[in-house]
């Protein structure tokens, strides 16, 4: 599937990987920025909301792992 949002990504929510500590940055449409809130106000998982991000990228918002850590720990999947 295309993504019509290609290139207009209004909002970045940055994230500091909770195993090497760097910060990484998710670009995100005003619409994905305002389901990202809705999310984290109710601590509700991020893979239905934002169906257009990686799993690295899931996982980082999860509080888990960057894709570096990622696919140090799990290989090149995702």
């Amino acid at each position: 599937m295309k993504n019509k949002n290609k290139g207009n990504y209004s909002k970045v929510v940055s994230i500091m990987c909770p195993q090497c500590l760097e910060m990484v940055d998710i670009p995100m449409t005003r619409k994905e920025y305002r389901k990202y809130q809705r999310c984290v106000a109710k601590n509700e998982n991020f893979t239905k909301s934002l169906p257009r991000l990686s799993e690295r990228e899931h996982a980082l918002l999860d509080g888990n792992m960057c894709g570096s850590c990622y696919t140090r720990i799990f290989g090149a999947t995702g």
